[in-house]
C-alpha cells in the first residue's frame, strides 16, 4: 500500500517536462447588455492571435449556466509568446474596447502536463 502511495506522490510532484506549453486562462464576467459586443471583440482577438507565432490555440467559451461568464483558454509555446501577444496592436485594441464591458477578471497562468489535440 505504501509503495502505491509513494508512486502517486511521485507522479503528482514530478518535474514539469521542458516541452510543456504555457497556458493562460482568463475568466471574465461581462455586463449583460454588452455580451454580444464583447463576444465579437473576443472572437476577432482569438482569430488574430491564433495566427501569431508561438500561439498553439485560443478558445473563447461561455458558461452553460451563466451566458455572461466567458473563459479564454490560450496555449502558447512559452510565456514569452504570451508577452509578445500582449504587446501587439490588436491586443491593445481588444483591451481598450472590452475593458468597460468586464465586471470581473481572473487570470491564471499554468503549465501544461497533458494537452490532447485532434490531428
Amino acid at each position: 500500500m505504501k509503495l502505491v502511495q509513494l508512486s502517486i506522490l511521485a507522479t503528482l510532484f514530478a518535474p514539469i517536462p521542458a516541452f510543456a506549453e504555457f497556458v493562460n486562462v482568463v475568466e471574465l464576467d461581462i455586463v449583460p447588455e454588452q455580451r454580444d459586443a464583447f463576444l465579437a471583440h473576443a472572437k476577432e482577438n482569438a482569430e488574430t492571435t491564433a495566427k501569431e507565432p508561438g500561439c498553439k490555440e485560443f478558445n473563447v467559451v461561455v458558461s452553460a449556466k451563466d451566458p455572461n461568464h466567458v473563459m479564454l483558454f490560450e496555449v502558447y509555446d512559452n510565456e514569452a509568446s504570451l508577452q509578445k501577444h500582449r504587446a501587439t496592436e490588436h491586443f491593445k485594441h481588444y483591451q481598450a474596447a472590452t475593458n468597460p464591458m468586464v465586471t470581473k477578471r481572473d487570470i491564471r497562468s499554468m503549465t501544461s502536463v497533458s494537452l490532447q489535440r485532434a490531428p
